[in-house]
């Protein structure tokens, strides 16, 4: 709330500050937006916050996975950009459109996934829409489910997904209008 310019809040275990670009939440002058995020806590058990443009940030605990637990979270990463202007992230092509799959290497790759990882936390992102429309991510070699991860208005739109793992490691993004989408690994 009350921000001032457009821009984005990362969320990390302090003193692991990411070295890619990622985002938890994006900023809109005038909106109030929010996300969920799983974040790693430092030794200290404590969690810092990076933002671009000032705002007020509050933040609400949601729950945690105990040390040794089987979720394992990890720096944020960028792990698909489909944007010219940053730096595309495994990914060629023009702006994907309406009704586009996109398949993403997420398990037993560059990622540092474990090959037989069952499930990611990533973070999707869908800007630069052509029309109002949603982002489904679902494992790959599955027909897409009829349910949307993230919806995508008239603004930049981010949001936390647990997704599972498809044939190759891979999870698969359809875009129901054209749409650059982002994805940031959490763990």
């Amino acid at each position: 709330d009350g921000t001032d310019a457009d821009g984005w809040i990362v969320a990390y275990a302090c003193g692991k500050r990411p070295v890619t670009p990622a985002s938890n939440v994006n900023t809109t002058v005038g909106q109030v937006r929010s996300n969920a995020a799983s974040v790693e806590v430092s030794a200290a058990g404590t969690i810092c916050l990076l933002n671009k443009g000032a705002t007020h940030i509050v933040v609400d605990l949601l729950g945690a996975a105990p040390a040794g637990s089987s979720f394992v979270p990890t720096a944020p990463k960028r792990i698909l950009e489909t944007r010219a202007s940053e730096g595309r992230v495994n990914y060629t092509g023009a702006k994907p459109l309406a009704n586009q799959i996109i398949e993403l290497k997420v398990a037993g790759g560059s990622t540092g996934v474990p090959a037989d990882a069952g499930s990611v936390y990533i973070n999707v992102t869908g800007t630069a829409n052509d029309a109002p429309g949603f982002v489904t991510v679902f494992p790959c070699g599955v027909n897409p489910p009829t349910a949307s991860s993230i919806n995508v208005e008239t603004v930049t739109t981010a949001g936390l997904v647990a997704a599972d793992v498809g044939e190759g490691g891979r999870v698969c993004l359809l875009t129901s209008s054209s749409m650059h989408v982002v994805v940031d690994l959490m763990g």
